[in-house]
Protein backbone atom coordinates (compact mmCIF):
# COMPACT_ATOMS: atom_id res chain seq x y z
CA UNK A 1 0.00 0.00 0.00
CA UNK A 2 2.83 2.40 0.84
CA UNK A 3 4.55 1.59 -2.45
CA UNK A 4 1.33 2.38 -4.30
CA UNK A 5 0.98 5.71 -2.45
CA UNK A 6 4.59 6.56 -3.22
CA UNK A 7 4.09 5.87 -6.93
CA UNK A 8 0.92 7.95 -6.91
CA UNK A 9 2.69 10.90 -5.26
CA UNK A 10 5.57 10.71 -7.72
CA UNK A 11 3.15 10.67 -10.65
CA UNK A 12 1.38 13.75 -9.25
CA UNK A 13 4.72 15.56 -8.94
CA UNK A 14 5.54 14.67 -12.53
CA UNK A 15 2.21 15.98 -13.78
CA UNK A 16 2.75 19.19 -11.83
CA UNK A 17 6.02 19.75 -13.69
CA UNK A 18 4.50 18.99 -17.06
CA UNK A 19 4.80 22.16 -19.17
CA UNK A 20 1.74 23.85 -20.57
CA UNK A 21 1.25 23.75 -24.35
CA UNK A 22 2.84 26.78 -25.96
CA UNK A 23 2.00 28.56 -29.16
CA UNK A 24 3.75 31.21 -31.22
CA UNK A 25 1.57 33.74 -33.03
CA UNK A 26 1.61 33.55 -36.84
CA UNK A 27 3.51 36.16 -38.83
CA UNK A 28 0.46 37.70 -40.47
CA UNK A 29 -1.64 40.80 -39.91
CA UNK A 30 -3.99 39.21 -37.36
CA UNK A 31 -1.09 37.80 -35.34
CA UNK A 32 0.57 41.23 -35.34
CA UNK A 33 -2.66 42.87 -34.14
CA UNK A 34 -3.11 40.35 -31.29
CA UNK A 35 0.54 40.68 -30.29
CA UNK A 36 0.39 44.48 -30.16
CA UNK A 37 -2.98 44.76 -28.44
CA UNK A 38 -2.08 42.24 -25.70
CA UNK A 39 1.31 43.92 -25.24
CA UNK A 40 3.28 40.66 -25.39
CA UNK A 41 6.70 42.21 -25.80
CA UNK A 42 9.66 42.40 -23.44
CA UNK A 43 9.03 44.25 -20.17
CA UNK A 44 10.45 44.41 -16.65
CA UNK A 45 7.10 43.93 -14.94
CA UNK A 46 6.24 40.21 -14.64
CA UNK A 47 2.51 41.00 -14.74
CA UNK A 48 0.88 42.50 -17.85
CA UNK A 49 -2.26 44.34 -16.74
CA UNK A 50 -2.69 46.86 -19.54
CA UNK A 51 -3.74 46.27 -23.12
CA UNK A 52 -2.45 48.51 -25.88
CA UNK A 53 -5.64 48.77 -27.91
CA UNK A 54 -5.00 52.38 -28.94
CA UNK A 55 -1.52 51.50 -30.16
CA UNK A 56 -2.82 48.38 -31.89
CA UNK A 57 -5.50 50.34 -33.79
CA UNK A 58 -2.92 52.94 -34.77
CA UNK A 59 -0.07 50.61 -35.78
CA UNK A 60 -1.27 47.06 -36.51
CA UNK A 61 -4.98 47.50 -37.32
CA UNK A 62 -4.44 49.29 -40.71
CA UNK A 63 -2.49 46.35 -42.22
CA UNK A 64 -5.12 43.92 -40.87
CA UNK A 65 -8.09 45.80 -42.31
CA UNK A 66 -6.18 46.53 -45.53
CA UNK A 67 -5.52 42.84 -46.17
CA UNK A 68 -9.14 41.95 -45.34
CA UNK A 69 -10.34 44.71 -47.66
CA UNK A 70 -8.17 43.41 -50.50
CA UNK A 71 -9.52 39.89 -50.00
CA UNK A 72 -13.10 41.16 -49.89
CA UNK A 73 -12.78 43.26 -53.06
CA UNK A 74 -11.14 40.47 -55.07
CA UNK A 75 -13.55 37.81 -53.88
CA UNK A 76 -16.55 40.07 -54.57
CA UNK A 77 -15.43 40.54 -58.18
CA UNK A 78 -14.91 36.79 -58.46
CA UNK A 79 -18.43 36.24 -57.15
CA UNK A 80 -19.91 38.57 -59.77
CA UNK A 81 -17.82 36.96 -62.53
CA UNK A 82 -18.74 33.42 -61.43
CA UNK A 83 -22.44 34.19 -61.09
CA UNK A 84 -22.84 36.04 -64.39
CA UNK A 85 -20.27 34.53 -66.77
CA UNK A 86 -18.42 31.46 -65.52
CA UNK A 87 -21.58 29.45 -64.78
CA UNK A 88 -22.71 29.73 -68.39
CA UNK A 89 -19.39 28.94 -70.08
CA UNK A 90 -19.47 25.72 -72.07
CA UNK A 91 -16.27 24.00 -73.17
CA UNK A 92 -16.05 20.89 -75.40
CA UNK A 93 -13.32 19.48 -73.12
CA UNK A 94 -14.55 19.86 -69.53
CA UNK A 95 -12.22 18.88 -66.67
CA UNK A 96 -12.24 15.33 -65.38
CA UNK A 97 -14.42 14.57 -62.38
CA UNK A 98 -11.56 13.19 -60.27
CA UNK A 99 -9.51 16.34 -60.99
CA UNK A 100 -12.35 18.56 -59.76
CA UNK A 101 -12.65 16.49 -56.57
CA UNK A 102 -8.88 16.65 -56.01
CA UNK A 103 -8.80 20.43 -56.50
CA UNK A 104 -11.74 20.90 -54.11
CA UNK A 105 -10.02 18.73 -51.51
CA UNK A 106 -6.81 20.78 -51.75
CA UNK A 107 -8.86 23.96 -51.43
CA UNK A 108 -10.68 22.69 -48.34
CA UNK A 109 -7.43 21.47 -46.74
CA UNK A 110 -5.92 24.90 -47.21
CA UNK A 111 -8.99 26.64 -45.80
CA UNK A 112 -9.25 24.23 -42.85
CA UNK A 113 -5.73 25.19 -41.79
CA UNK A 114 -6.90 28.81 -41.63
CA UNK A 115 -9.83 27.96 -39.37
CA UNK A 116 -7.47 26.01 -37.10
CA UNK A 117 -5.23 29.08 -36.98
CA UNK A 118 -8.16 31.30 -36.00
CA UNK A 119 -9.11 28.84 -33.27
CA UNK A 120 -5.63 28.97 -31.77
CA UNK A 121 -5.55 32.76 -32.04
CA UNK A 122 -8.79 32.82 -30.05
CA UNK A 123 -7.13 30.75 -27.33
CA UNK A 124 -4.16 33.14 -27.31
CA UNK A 125 -6.47 36.13 -26.75
CA UNK A 126 -7.87 34.51 -23.59
CA UNK A 127 -4.56 33.04 -22.37
CA UNK A 128 -3.17 33.95 -18.94
CA UNK A 129 0.58 33.49 -19.37
CA UNK A 130 3.32 33.89 -21.94
CA UNK A 131 7.08 33.46 -21.89
CA UNK A 132 9.85 35.42 -23.57
CA UNK A 133 13.61 35.15 -22.97
CA UNK A 134 12.91 32.19 -20.64
CA UNK A 135 10.82 34.42 -18.36
CA UNK A 136 7.19 33.59 -17.65
CA UNK A 137 4.90 36.62 -17.47
CA UNK A 138 1.23 36.85 -16.54
CA UNK A 139 -1.45 38.36 -18.77
CA UNK A 140 -4.08 40.07 -16.65
CA UNK A 141 -5.77 42.14 -19.35
CA UNK A 142 -9.45 42.86 -18.70
CA UNK A 143 -12.13 40.68 -20.25
CA UNK A 144 -13.64 43.64 -22.10
CA UNK A 145 -10.33 44.33 -23.84
CA UNK A 146 -10.00 40.67 -24.76
CA UNK A 147 -13.52 40.64 -26.25
CA UNK A 148 -12.71 43.76 -28.31
CA UNK A 149 -9.51 42.12 -29.59
CA UNK A 150 -11.45 38.95 -30.41
CA UNK A 151 -14.12 40.86 -32.36
CA UNK A 152 -11.69 42.90 -34.44
CA UNK A 153 -9.17 40.13 -35.14
CA UNK A 154 -10.97 36.77 -35.20
CA UNK A 155 -14.60 37.60 -36.01
CA UNK A 156 -13.79 39.90 -38.94
CA UNK A 157 -11.31 37.35 -40.30
CA UNK A 158 -13.90 34.59 -39.91
CA UNK A 159 -16.51 36.57 -41.87
CA UNK A 160 -14.11 37.13 -44.77
CA UNK A 161 -13.00 33.47 -44.53
CA UNK A 162 -16.58 32.24 -44.99
CA UNK A 163 -17.05 34.49 -48.02
CA UNK A 164 -13.74 33.35 -49.52
CA UNK A 165 -14.62 29.69 -48.90
CA UNK A 166 -17.98 29.94 -50.67
CA UNK A 167 -16.86 32.00 -53.66
CA UNK A 168 -13.59 30.09 -54.06
CA UNK A 169 -15.45 26.78 -54.13
CA UNK A 170 -17.83 28.03 -56.80
CA UNK A 171 -14.91 29.50 -58.76
CA UNK A 172 -13.22 26.08 -58.82
CA UNK A 173 -16.32 24.00 -59.54
CA UNK A 174 -17.53 26.04 -62.51
CA UNK A 175 -14.16 26.05 -64.29
CA UNK A 176 -15.01 25.08 -67.90
CA UNK A 177 -11.76 23.22 -68.70
CA UNK A 178 -8.69 21.72 -67.07
CA UNK A 179 -6.44 24.71 -67.69
CA UNK A 180 -8.83 27.16 -66.04
CA UNK A 181 -9.42 24.74 -63.18
CA UNK A 182 -5.72 24.70 -62.27
CA UNK A 183 -5.42 28.47 -62.70
CA UNK A 184 -8.48 29.04 -60.52
CA UNK A 185 -6.95 26.94 -57.74
CA UNK A 186 -3.76 29.00 -57.87
CA UNK A 187 -5.77 32.23 -57.86
CA UNK A 188 -7.73 31.14 -54.78
CA UNK A 189 -4.51 30.25 -52.97
CA UNK A 190 -3.15 33.72 -53.78
CA UNK A 191 -6.23 35.36 -52.24
CA UNK A 192 -5.89 33.34 -49.03
CA UNK A 193 -2.24 34.37 -48.53
CA UNK A 194 -2.95 38.10 -48.97
CA UNK A 195 -2.59 38.81 -45.23
CA UNK A 196 0.81 37.11 -45.11
CA UNK A 197 2.01 39.10 -48.13
CA UNK A 198 0.90 42.36 -46.54
CA UNK A 199 2.50 41.42 -43.22
CA UNK A 200 5.83 40.51 -44.85
CA UNK A 201 6.06 43.99 -46.38
CA UNK A 202 4.70 45.99 -43.42
CA UNK A 203 5.98 44.32 -40.23
CA UNK A 204 9.23 45.80 -38.89
CA UNK A 205 12.16 43.48 -38.26
CA UNK A 206 12.14 43.91 -34.47
CA UNK A 207 8.40 43.05 -34.33
CA UNK A 208 8.95 39.87 -36.35
CA UNK A 209 11.79 38.81 -34.05
CA UNK A 210 9.74 39.48 -30.89
CA UNK A 211 6.67 37.67 -32.22
CA UNK A 212 8.80 34.62 -33.03
CA UNK A 213 10.33 34.60 -29.53
CA UNK A 214 7.11 35.15 -27.55
CA UNK A 215 5.41 31.87 -26.62
CA UNK A 216 1.87 32.01 -25.27
CA UNK A 217 0.82 29.34 -22.78
CA UNK A 218 -2.43 27.94 -24.08
CA UNK A 219 -5.10 27.42 -21.41
CA UNK A 220 -6.21 23.97 -20.29
CA UNK A 221 -8.30 22.61 -17.43
CA UNK A 222 -6.90 20.50 -14.58
CA UNK A 223 -8.44 17.42 -13.03
CA UNK A 224 -8.38 16.53 -9.36
CA UNK A 225 -5.21 14.48 -9.89
CA UNK A 226 -3.48 17.58 -11.37
CA UNK A 227 -3.23 15.87 -14.73
CA UNK A 228 -3.68 18.31 -17.61
CA UNK A 229 -6.96 17.89 -19.42
CA UNK A 230 -7.20 19.78 -22.67
CA UNK A 231 -10.19 22.06 -23.10
CA UNK A 232 -13.01 21.54 -25.58
CA UNK A 233 -11.36 23.53 -28.34
CA UNK A 234 -8.21 21.41 -28.26
CA UNK A 235 -10.17 18.14 -27.96
CA UNK A 236 -12.40 19.05 -30.92
CA UNK A 237 -9.42 20.11 -33.05
CA UNK A 238 -7.54 16.89 -32.20
CA UNK A 239 -10.50 14.61 -32.99
CA UNK A 240 -11.28 16.37 -36.28
CA UNK A 241 -7.67 16.42 -37.45
CA UNK A 242 -7.02 12.76 -36.58
CA UNK A 243 -10.24 10.96 -37.53
CA UNK A 244 -12.70 13.07 -39.50
CA UNK A 245 -10.74 15.60 -41.52
CA UNK A 246 -9.74 13.57 -44.58
CA UNK A 247 -13.00 11.56 -44.95
CA UNK A 248 -15.06 14.69 -44.38
CA UNK A 249 -13.11 16.63 -46.97
CA UNK A 250 -13.43 13.80 -49.49
CA UNK A 251 -17.17 13.47 -48.91
CA UNK A 252 -17.78 17.24 -49.05
CA UNK A 253 -15.72 17.66 -52.23
CA UNK A 254 -17.55 14.80 -53.96
CA UNK A 255 -21.00 16.10 -52.98
CA UNK A 256 -20.22 19.63 -54.13
CA UNK A 257 -18.83 18.50 -57.49
CA UNK A 258 -21.88 16.34 -58.14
Amino acid sequence: MQKYIGRLESSIVQTQKMPMPKYTLPLNTSGYFIFTSLNLGRKKNPVNRKSHLARAFAVSAPPLFFSLLIQFIIIRELYVYTDKELKFKVDPNPPKLYLQIACCMLWFVDMSSDISLMLRNSMVIFAKKYSIDDEVKKIEVSKLSRVVIFLFSVVTELAVWLFVLYVGTMFIIFAPNTEELILNCIACEFIVTADELVASSVLPAYAIKTIEEAEVHLPYAQSKMLKPVYNRFQIARSIISHFFKLPLLLFTSTMIVF
